[in-house]
């Protein structure tokens, strides 16, 4: 960062600066438009942003031209310019949940003669969006300063007052593409273009030199081997940023360049540092918020700063992580391990929503699974419990696409799972499976994921193969219903050498185990019955089914004496029963003449209420029902009687009716409710009213509620 009062010189210099500040703006535009070109996918930034109110403002919003909307921040384009970006109120940093901040920087390709930077800040200066360097006459301070830093225009004052003219109640991280070697970067050890933090307000943050002030560099980071190129760029490519907010320790952790701006895939950092974060210097009066955003600025020299977001902290706090399960034994697969070809794999790619004001919305998960992972089945499963099949047929170049519902506080995690198996056609060398990065991308966060690199070792000679139905005409898919019972799946295994039959192969039934898994569960294996028929029957009780579809997989296992061998897993789609109301009245009407007196009303008829369960095995439901929606000044209480003497009011609040087992045809909840009041003895819906009730016409509404309830 270069301080432009310090360097006005004669009018012969002038003059040569202003001839290549000519030539500089042509070059420039070429980068820019090169950057622009290169820019990598990001978010739309909406109104989460306000601009600094102060005169000559150079920051600004670009539209990148890409097609999915993505909008990147330009803080400079010229000499002796400041610009500054900050987050509107509603969008603050809650100081008290850990946080990240995802983002791609450029700095332009000048590397040599670039100016000066910017800088990523958190702040509560009372001026809000309005914070900016002011040197002590009151103009805003470029180059140096970053827009951030305090304006060094005293030689003769002091820490204090420079600190005065920087932002205060401030933390900021600054990207220098200048090297002030006789000013704020001197006694830094720094190498041209670096990363530091410190706080701008706070007169510890700079150490006095005689005839100047210097910047004390917390987390320095910089590259002596490449100290031109740590921040600017060679073929106008971008560098990447994360930040991660630790609130329980007050730390922030930075990683620069730790991704590929060609693909966004993680890549090893150019540089990791954590600094402690002192919350009195950023917010002295315990707010537990703060506001956040970028400064930039230029002085004699100049680049282009611009700044494209992933994720914006205190909008979105989002994360996602992906591993691969063998599911055979249960165990998550590490970077390094190897595995027989064959074995059953689960891929699960985990979005959580951590915190944030807004939703995280619009997600659109982009599944890249590994080499050599053949998908049988894929779902996503919700933390409310919903859960969703995924089309697998629509899988291209093993990439899965698909839509993931809107996260929040009270729907906040999301899991994609692929199930599947390794594949390995050698039956003489392994195969290295790379990590495989997937994306997932929403209006307001953008993340990624990443799977382990593992081995597959060679297949077995010795192939298994599984199939549904008769021998010679088996299939790898079946669909069925069940009945009450469940439901029996049956086939038969081959047992061959390079694909080729071998009937005199020394395996009986015996020898082979079958594991079954039902929607991503695993069940019990068995081994099929003894014999050389190779044939199996697996019984599918009708209670380990949920209701409607279930995704069945089968896999056969032969332990020989080279290693178990696995079949290729075969997968049968079992609809089972449902449950539901059958029948449920619209109406239920109360008319009567009113005594005078407390009494009981029977309706003009009990309601009609049924229910089908058609699930099997020990299901069980739970049938409630609640009154909703009177005024307030209705008279009365709505009543279900058991018929043994006990009651229950529905005002306002959910009560049992009855309770039922799966069966083979539908229960008549209402069957034997009463048609009229007879005391005690009386079952079914009953209206209680005081005798100072005034007679009138009330409306409301009955609530049913069909639960499916553990047995």
């Amino acid at each position: 960062m270069k301080f432009k009062q310090r360097l006005i010189g004669a009018i012969g210099v002038l003059v040569v600066l202003g001839l290549i500040g000519q030539m500089s703006v042509a070059y420039a535009d070429a980068d820019y438009d090169k950057a622009k070109a290169n820019a990598p996918q990001g978010l739309p930034l909406s109104n989460y942003f306000k601009f600094g109110d102060f005169a000559g403002n150079s920051a600004k919003v670009v539209d990148t031209g890409r097609s999915d909307g993505t909008q990147m921040v330009q803080l400079t384009d010229a000499k002796a310019e400041v610009g500054t970006i900050w987050t509107g109120d509603d969008y603050a940093l809650d100081l008290n949940k850990n946080a990240t901040a995802s983002m791609w920087m450029y700095f332009g390709n000048y590397p040599v003669d670039a100016g000066d930077g910017m800088a990523f800040v958190i702040q509560n200066d009372t001026r809000g969006v309005n914070a900016v360097s002011r040197a002590s006459d009151g103009t805003v301070g470029n180059g140096q300063t970053l827009g951030v830093w305090g304006v060094d225009d005293n030689p003769k004052g002091t820490a204090a007052q420079i600190a005065s003219r920087g932002i205060q109640n401030s933390w900021a991280l600054e990207f220098d593409t200048y090297l002030n070697s006789n000013n704020f970067d001197l006694r830094t050890g720094v190498a041209k273009q670096h990363i530091a933090s410190n706080y701008p307000g706070y007169a510890g943050s700079y150490g006095s030199g005689g005839d100047f002030f210097y910047l004390n560099h917390n987390g320095l980071m910089k590259d002596s081997s490449d100290p031109n190129y740590l921040l600017s760029s060679r073929d106008n490519t971008w560098k990447h940023l994360t930040l991660k907010w630790d609130a329980a320790a007050s730390t922030i952790t930075y990683a620069f360049n730790d991704k590929n701006p060609a693909t966004g895939d993680a890549k090893t950092a150019t540089g990791t540092q954590t600094v402690t974060i002192d919350r009195s210097k950023i917010d002295p009066n315990g707010t537990g918020k703060a506001r956040w955003g970028f400064t930039g600025s230029t002085g004699e020299l100049w680049e282009n700063n611009l700044v494209i977001f992933e994720q914006l902290p205190g909008i979105v706090n989002s994360s996602a992580s992906a591993t691969i399960i063998n599911t055979r034994t249960d165990k998550q697969i590490a970077t390094g391990d190897a595995i027989d070809a064959g074995t059953p794999l689960r891929a699960d790619y985990q979005l959580d929503y951590t915190s944030g004001s807004k939703s995280w919305t619009g997600i659109s998960a982009k599944i890249n699974l590994p080499n050599n992972f053949a998908a049988n089945y894929a779902k996503v499963t919700y933390a409310n419990g919903k859960t969703t099949l995924l089309d697998t047929s629509q899988l291209s170049d093993q990439a899965l696409t698909a839509a993931i519902d809107d996260l929040n506080t009270t729907n906040n995690v999301a899991t994609v799972s692929v199930y599947g198996s390794a594949t390995n056609s050698s039956t003489s060398s392994a195969v290295s499976v790379p990590a495989a990065t997937s994306h997932f991308n929403g209006s307001n966060a953008l993340t990624m994921a990443s799977t382990p690199a593992y081995t597959i070792n060679p297949r077995n000679s010795w192939q298994l193969g599984l199939y549904f139905g008769a021998v010679g005409t088996g299939t790898t898919t079946t669909s069925m219903t069940t009945t009450a019972d469940g439901v029996d799946l049956t086939g038969y295994f081959t047992f061959a050498q390079d694909n080729t039959p071998n009937s005199g192969a020394s395996i009986n039934g015996s020898a082979v185990d079958l594991y079954l898994s039902i929607n991503g569960k695993a069940l019990s294996s068995v081994k099929v019955s003894s014999g050389t028929s190779r044939q199996f029957s697996y019984h599918v009780a009708a209670a380990d089914l949920a209701s409607g579809e279930n995704r069945v997989t089968l896999t056969a296992g032969y332990t020989a004496s080279t290693g178990t061998i696995y079949s290729t897993p075969i997968t049968a789609t079992v609809t089972a029963g449902a449950l539901g109301f059958q029948s449920v009245s619209d109406t239920l009407n109360f008319d009567e003449t009113l005594t005078g007196s407390t009494e009981t009303i029977a309706p003009v008829s009990q309601p009609d209420v049924s229910v089908s369960d058609t699930r099997g095995g020990q299901n069980s439901w739970t049938v409630k029902a609640a009154l909703t929606g009177m005024s307030t000044n209705f008279p009365g209480t709505l009543i279900y009687q058991s018929g043994d003497g006990s009651s229950v009011s529905l005002n306002n609040q959910a009560a049992t009716i009855d309770t039922g087992k799966a069966a083979s045809s539908a229960t008549d909840v209402s069957d034997d409710w009463s048609q009229t009041w007879t005391g005690a003895s009386s079952k079914g819906l009953f209206l209680k009213v005081p005798g100072s009730s005034t007679s009138g016409n009330y409306n409301g509404q009955i609530n049913w509620e069909l639960d499916d309830t553990p047995s």
